[in-house]
């Protein structure tokens, strides 16, 4: 385990491992593209680059109020996306992390691999390249 950046969503606390995030910040414009896989919002052009902007919301196939967002530049293996989110991230240190069990369940699109706890916190840690290898077979496919 590492230590892991953290959000919540779904009355729930996911993390994603620190060292496969590049950048946290905040909201910035998404120009949509007609045909994308819906779980995909758009486009985002962060310092010059294309990224494709992923949502949560939509991943988890739930809606969430519109609220402040939040984006995170992603490097998972050979991909690089943002991850758009409605809450401010915050990190959890591997150090504080007092149970971590494998844990198989996936909603179709999410996939979940490690079940942490942090003193009462559950914490569900996403296996992006899992979920993004899925995402593509179904796009492809």
């Amino acid at each position: 385990m590492s230590d892991l950046l953290c959000f919540h969503a779904f009355e729930n606390i996911y993390g994603i491992p620190l060292d496969m995030v590049q950048e946290s910040f905040d909201e910035q414009k998404v120009t949509p593209m007609p045909r994308l896989n819906p779980v995909f919002t758009g486009l985002c052009n962060h310092k010059g680059v294309i990224y494709p902007v992923l949502s949560f919301s939509h991943l988890m196939n739930k809606d969430i109020p519109d609220k402040r967002c939040c984006m995170l530049l992603l490097q998972v293996d050979k991909y690089q996306l943002i991850l758009r989110m409605n809450d401010i991230p915050f990190i959890i240190y591997e150090s504080t992390l007092t149970q971590d069990t494998p844990y198989n369940n996936d909603n179709g699109k999410v996939i979940i691999h490690r079940l942490c706890m942090q003193q009462s916190r559950c914490i569900y840690i996403l296996d992006m390249k899992q979920t993004l290898e899925r995402l593509l077979e179904d796009i492809l496919t």
